[in-house]
């Protein structure tokens, strides 16, 4: 059995629809490296993509030859399609839409990998939407494996327990809404001075004017926020906050050492999720490198993200920290009540004093150590159902 088609497609819709041709042995792919044991028993036909709108301008029928779309449809051969760096659920969509149903492809054969957690309950109910059986979903925790391949040349080490120069760190880049809302809620706390923390301009964003009127609008249901908000005005004047670089508009999901000293002379992390509201794009929980490069490093961590993403790291058998951290917030599925949640458990833990600092360090210490351990031990970050493991 084997990968039919050796050169991949490549789709991108970020800005202007391309098609580039990886060679599927020798070059980069990402669900490929979870996929061996499901090759070497099937001949598979596959294609990376980047977001929903692919397969609106790529007709999947074009991009094989008649051979293989004729295996796939004597179901002798699987369609794998591959969107590991994403969390949007729509893309379960246009795939019915745009390839199973547009193609008469038995949905049987066609294989969707994803980091999506929510995707295997969304694909059975777009399975019904669509009138048609549902396609296979393969979870892979691609972003995991990611931050795992660079655990041997990282300088990580455990936890001391001593007083720390700043408290937790905090990294930002690209403007997602909930990351200037938390930044003006740790301002309006005296808590920035606090942490280590980079918030700089960042692509389209430049300025809080830009953005000023959008976060008060996502805030204004909720009294609490609105009045931190109203009262924090001066954010604009304060200066761009850096630490390692100030060139901010390169994504950064390599491991730099360059960012080291900042976890060592701090006791946790604040994890600025890719995602956090709700309602926001039909997103999924989404666990990235932000996350891993945190238990990389060996750092407790409180993560800024949508409800119940720490369930997510329980499933694939991570510890989290309750209750030395309280994660009740992870429970809240208003966003602005869990953005507060969350604010309130990051002000009380740079404010814990000399002795429950040290319990705290002492029973947060053997957690991170396992799930470092975990994490540079995993071998297998793919799974057809990852709620069992399989």
């Amino acid at each position: 059995m084997s990968l039919l088609n050796r050169h991949y497609p490549l789709l991108h819709t970020y800005d202007t629809p391309t098609i580039t041709y990886i060679d599927g042995i020798m070059g980069p792919s990402s669900g490929l490296v979870g996929l061996k044991k499901f090759i070497d028993n099937n001949d598979i036909w596959y294609c990376s993509f980047s977001t929903p709108r692919c397969f609106l301008y790529f007709n999947i029928k074009d991009l094989m030859i008649a051979e293989h779309y004729q295996k796939v449809l004597a179901k002798e051969a699987y369609i794998v399609l591959d969107l590991s760096f994403e969390p949007f659920l729509d893309t379960i969509d246009s795939i019915y839409i745009n390839v199973i149903l547009a193609h008469n492809i038995p949905p049987s054969q066609v294989i969707f990998i994803n980091n999506m957690y929510d995707a295997d309950d969304y694909n059975r109910k777009a399975a019904v939407r669509h009138n048609s059986d549902p396609m296979r979903i393969f979870y892979f925790s691609a972003l995991e494996w990611h931050v795992a391949n660079h655990a041997g040349v990282v300088n990580s080490k455990p936890l001391e327990i001593k007083e720390y120069p700043k408290k937790y760190l905090n990294l930002n880049r690209r403007w997602r809404i909930h990351r200037p809302i938390l930044t003006m809620l740790l301002y309006h706390r005296k808590l920035l001075d606090k942490g280590h923390v980079s918030f700089g301009p960042c692509e389209v964003h430049t300025t809080w004017d830009e953005v000023w009127l959008l976060l008060e609008s996502m805030m204004a249901a909720t009294p609490k926020l609105i009045e931190a908000f109203r009262d924090s005005q001066d954010i604009k004047n304060m200066p761009w906050m850096y630490l390692d670089t100030s060139e901010l508009h390169t994504n950064r999901a390599v491991i730099e050492a360059s960012i080291d000293k900042f976890y060592y002379d701090s006791y946790f992390s604040v994890i600025s999720e890719t995602t956090f509201y709700t309602n926001e794009f039909n997103n999924s929980r989404f666990i990235t490198e932000k996350t891993f490069k945190s238990i990389l490093m060996r750092h407790p961590f409180v993560i800024v993200s949508v409800p119940n993403s720490l369930v997510v790291l329980k499933q694939l058998g991570y510890k989290t920290f309750a209750p030395w951290i309280n994660e009740s917030y992870d429970c809240v599925l208003n966003d602005n009540d869990r953005m507060l949640a969350i604010a309130d458990e990051i002000e009380r833990l740079v404010n814990l004093k000399k002795e429950e600092l040290e319990e705290f360090l002492r029973n947060v210490i053997p957690i991170c150590e396992y799930n470092y351990q975990l994490l540079c031990g995993r071998t297998n970050f793919i799974y057809e159902d990852v709620k069992n493991g399989d």
